[in-house]
């Protein structure tokens, strides 16, 4: 299994590109940006990466304090909104097309501290 932890939580879909100019053309935005900036780094602190040949398996968790309101309701944050950009960031740097993954597993988690973690392995059928 491969696990990386990464600081800080995936930008949400909706932030991660900006309308140019012209209609139709769309530019990343510059959280996005940062995010796999982010990610590149802490892809590189793990050293060598593995070679995946799938079936994938990807288990996410995001830690964050702050899931819910004062009055103990859940916010509206959406966890699933924020796959993709974690997916698309993390395999970018492991040279792994994404249409691997066969089964994703997402939770939140309450923590003193904005991060991520992703854990891959290969499946057996």
């Amino acid at each position: 299994m491969f696990t990386v932890e990464i600081a800080g939580i995936p930008p949400s879909v909706n932030s991660c590109y900006v309308n140019g100019k012209k209609q139709g053309v769309r530019f990343k935005s510059q959280l996005y940006k940062d995010w796999e900036i982010v990610v590149m780094f802490a892809m590189k602190r793990l050293g060598k990466l593995p070679q995946f040949i799938g079936p994938l398996k990807v288990e996410i968790e995001v830690y964050r304090p702050d899931w819910w309101n004062m009055d103990m309701t859940a916010k509206k944050a959406d966890i699933s909104n924020r796959i993709k950009t974690l997916e698309d960031a993390v395999f970018k740097h492991l040279s792994v097309d994404d249409s691997l993954v066969w089964e994703v597993t997402a939770r939140k988690m309450d923590s003193n501290e904005f991060k991520t973690v992703m854990k891959i392995s290969e499946m057996n059928f």
